[in-house]
């Protein structure tokens, strides 16, 4: 067994725990004892341990009640448990596993059994632990790649927005060039500097223009950092507007902040705008070509979080597809407009934010996407 692995022995009995603890750190564990179920929650939670023998009959608190609130609490519930215990009859092992024990040994117990079934809950663990980080890694990459391939849709859209700011310094830069090719000798000079400022001031917006696009897909497309901090939902929704503008242009936009600042939340600004951008582009989508399309985004404080509705005037969502839109890899688009990812990875992005989201017909048409993002405990 690995020598970092650090076994919890929890039994009211000192010559269990002496025996037990013996055997272990022989094997190469590290090993830390309770002698009650208070006294193992605590240390549990103090610091997780790889796997932990819980004895079922104790004082107070016995072994089924520790490992249901071990499992109750999502970072101790994947800790394995086996239990050991006097008790051999079939509907308490039936028990045990009901509480989410991984194994049951009866006492007397062999020294062998336990070292044998210890090392194998333990590898398990070790390629559980493996397979989730490795599983976390390629959701990562969905993500990324997801937001990859939502800017190369948009980039005929960008590419559009950079041309008038480039045809304004092109045509700034001629003007220039032709006034100053008229200048004569005696004539009066003021003219000329002021026309060439006017000039000079067009080239600027124009660059402004071209650099705050190219600002914007370069945050859009650079991987998030593995921390949470403080984010602004409402910079989040501006952005994804700036990205979608000339997919969206097509459409009236209702888009309303609230009159004072909302509170920032924890989360990763990259993502929260990736969800934005795929359900701007895919109300847009819905809605087409139709005349009066309406796009309404309206951020909404509550008590305890933040609710985003966007809402399209579109033909809605089949009411025997709101659930399977969640689906990967379901599109309703062509092969060469959507990968079929976006919603998926939009409702595992809002999940991890510890938010919701919803999408439902509005009675008066259309699809209608909710969002909450919870507040952090000082903003409520």
């Amino acid at each position: 067994m690995d020598d970092q692995n650090v076994v919890l022995i929890v039994d009211d009995t000192p010559e269990n725990l002496q025996v037990l603890g013996e055997m272990l750190e022989q094997e190469g564990c590290q090993v830390r004892i309770a002698t009650n179920g208070a006294q193992a929650l605590q240390n549990v939670k103090i610091s997780p341990p790889d796997l932990i023998l819980l004895d079922i009959m104790m004082p107070g608190m016995d072994g089924y009640e520790v490992c249901r609130r071990l499992k109750a609490d999502p970072d101790l519930s994947k800790i394995p448990v086996i239990f050991i215990s006097a008790l051999d009859l079939a509907n308490q092992k039936v028990l045990a596993f009901r509480e989410g024990a991984v194994d049951y040994v009866a006492k007397p117990f062999h020294s062998e059994e336990v070292v044998a079934r210890v090392r194998t809950h333990l590898e398990l663990k070790q390629y559980r632990d493996r397979l989730e980080k490795l599983a976390e890694e390629r959701a990562k990459q969905l993500v990324h790649a997801e937001r990859l391939a939502v800017l190369g849709t948009l980039s005929a859209g960008v590419a559009h927005e950079i041309r008038n700011p480039l045809s304004f310094i092109q045509g700034g830069a001629e003007l220039m060039e032709i006034r100053l090719d008229t200048i004569s000798p005696g004539t009066p000079i003021d003219q000329y500097l002021q026309d060439l400022r006017k000039n000079i001031d067009h080239i600027k917006e124009g660059v402004s223009r071209i650099v705050a696009i190219i600002d914007a897909m370069r945050s859009f497309s650079r991987k998030d950092s593995d921390s949470m901090v403080l984010v602004d939902v409402g910079a989040c929704i501006d952005m994804a507007l700036r990205l979608c503008s000339n997919i969206v242009k097509r459409h009236q936009i209702v888009y309303q902040p609230p009159a004072t600042a909302m509170p920032r939340i924890m989360g990763r600004a990259q993502q929260l705008e990736q969800v934005f951008v795929n359900l701007l582009q895919n109300a847009s989508d819905a809605m087409g070509d139709m005349h009066g399309g309406r796009l309404e985004i309206t951020p909404v404080l509550l008590p305890d979080s933040i609710r985003i509705t966007i809402q399209d005037n579109g033909p809605g969502i089949p009411e025997d597809k709101l659930e399977e839109v969640w689906a990967p890899f379901y599109t309703t688009k062509g092969e060469d407009k959507g990968t079929g990812l976006g919603l998926a990875i939009s409702r595992g992005i809002i999940e991890e934010h510890h938010g919701s989201i919803q999408v439902r017909n509005n009675p008066l048409g259309g699809a209608e996407f909710i969002i909450e993002l919870p507040l952090p405990e000082e903003s409520k």
